[in-house]
């Protein structure tokens, strides 16, 4: 059983040298991004031995592995589980995606999709009707993150339950129908964080304090050039953080505390999980992987897209206009009721097997045998660098020159790849 998956990489053949992502010139800017497809990967993984055949996901920075012809000899359906593409900037992604869908005889399944809130002009309404359309075309709905999404969607002339049903996201359904998360603990004495320099001063200091009232903590990217730029080139492109003061400093404290952390494949990333008592962040992805590692986690939604998942899936939310200078999570943890998370999810676990059996899929539930405590596709083989490695101000000249000489091999073949694009074969 073979499917045309929506992914970076092929994840059951994944690199063994973690370098090979920036030397290539194919690097996963957001590592949360191999929860969902992992996550994904997991629900359809059955006893006949499923493939999952990638499509490079955001970017095409080369063929696809198969021709169109031999995708619809061989591969029974395309699984294109998706984030927040209804924007300006993925557009022409969707695009993309609409050309190669119409040029399928398979059926074509989006499991997950969502609208940035305030990226969507006329531009994205018009990308988002010509994806939609095509996908319809070959499948009998399509699966939303949350409300946010629907009321885009009806906007655009769409209709609930007969265009579309929200499903939230499909990392979560890899557990299976119960969700085995305890309550927040009392005086937790170590934590998980994570920051993101888009949320604003206000909510990541409250992060950063949070954790520094836990003895042990550790401090989750999920920013690539963040990790780059401290570990790996100083002459790297600049991203937004290096260029916000306070954002900057609390990076650079918990790199000289050793709580940094920057995850190229999920084992690691579990591992560290599953150390902790607790998460706190404003990232969805690594809230969700918490969650499926039994660790109790909270959120802090900064924008709709986080908020919607956070919503539909009952996870417990710390709302950013509540939060006073000073503040930390001990004054809204008493309010967390994760009875009601586990709840939610074994109801919107039935209704997202509903969604892929109406779909026509099988998932690994179907014999009641495909339970897991988490995606288990790895990536990359090599444990986490940051773990392994010193940042560039405590290693040697000839370190930081032979770093330099692989980062620049990057930016050259990224460069090759740009001048010379290859696009997707439609034919």
């Amino acid at each position: 059983m073979r499917y045309l998956f929506g992914s970076y990489h092929d994840l059951d053949n994944p690199f063994r040298k973690w370098r090979l992502l920036y030397t290539r010139g194919n690097p996963m800017v957001n590592p949360g991004d191999m929860v969902y497809a992992a996550g994904m990967m997991d629900v359809l993984r059955t006893k006949e031995n499923t493939e999952f055949i990638p499509t490079g996901y955001v970017s095409y920075r080369g063929t696809l592995p198969l021709s169109v012809e031999e995708i619809n000899e061989t591969c029974i359906a395309c699984i294109l589980p998706f984030a927040d593409h209804f924007r300006d900037s993925r557009s022409e992604l969707l695009d993309k995606y609409a050309d190669l869908i119409r040029k399928l005889t398979i059926p074509v399944v989006v499991p997950c999709i969502g609208v940035r809130d305030g990226e969507a002009t006329g531009k994205t309404d018009t990308a988002a009707k010509r994806f939609v359309s095509a996908v319809l075309d070959k499948s009998a709905l399509i699966g939303l993150r949350g409300e946010t999404t629907a009321r885009y969607l009806e906007k655009l002339g769409f209709a609930r339950d007969r265009h579309f049903t929200v499903v939230g996201c499909p990392s979560l359904y890899c557990a299976g129908p119960d969700l085995s998360v305890p309550s927040w603990p009392e005086h937790p004495e170590s934590c998980a964080y994570g920051m993101n320099p888009r949320a604003g001063e206000a909510i990541n200091r409250f992060l950063f304090d949070s954790a520094g009232t836990i003895p042990v903590r550790r401090c989750i990217s999920q920013t690539w050039f963040e990790f780059v730029n401290w570990f790996v080139s100083n002459n790297a492109k600049r991203d937004v953080s290096h260029r916000i003061p306070w954002y900057r400093e609390m990076v650079l404290s918990s790199i000289r505390d050793g709580s940094y952390r920057y995850f190229y494949n999920l084992n690691s990333w579990k591992r560290c999980l599953r150390s902790v008592d607790c998460s706190i962040s404003c990232r969805i992805h690594g809230t969700i992987l918490a969650l499926l590692c039994g660790v109790p986690a909270a959120i802090v939604p900064f924008e709709s897209r986080t908020r919607e998942l956070a919503e539909y899936h009952g996870i417990p939310i710390v709302d950013p206009e509540e939060i006073r200078p000073g503040d930390t999570i001990a004054r809204f943890s008493d309010r967390f009721d994760f009875a009601a998370t586990r709840k939610r999810h074994r109801e919107n676990f039935a209704r997202f097997l509903d969604f892929l059996h109406r779909n026509g899929l099988k998932t690994a539930f179907d014999d009641g045998s495909g339970v897991r405590s988490a995606p288990h596709a790895d990536v990359f083989a090599e444990d986490v660098p940051c773990e392994n490695m010193k940042p560039l101000w405590d290693v040697s000249p000839a370190v930081r020159v032979w770093r330099e000489i692989e980062w620049r091999t990057f930016i050259l073949r990224a460069r090759l790849r740009r001048r010379f694009p290859s696009g997707i074969p439609v034919s």
